[in-house]
């Protein structure tokens, strides 16, 4: 598994977004300069004036049967 930050958007993904690949799929991404490859010691950068996001758990709801 190679993690890779990606330059533009492709997919699902969006620019700067990061995710692990395959090595070889990976590779191609960076190949193609879709991706940049990302070292585990390299942080994530904070988005420039703004706060970082804080994800919530989506609220659960239960049906009452009749």
């Amino acid at each position: 598994m190679l993690p890779v930050r990606f330059l533009t958007r492709w997919m699902a993904y969006n620019a700067g977004e990061v995710a692990g690949f395959p090595e070889a799929e990976a590779r191609h991404l960076i190949a193609q300069g879709i991706a940049e490859p990302l070292s585990v010691e390299q942080p994530v950068p904070a988005r420039e004036g703004k706060p970082p996001r804080v994800t919530k758990p989506a609220r659960r709801t239960v049906e009452k049967g009749d």
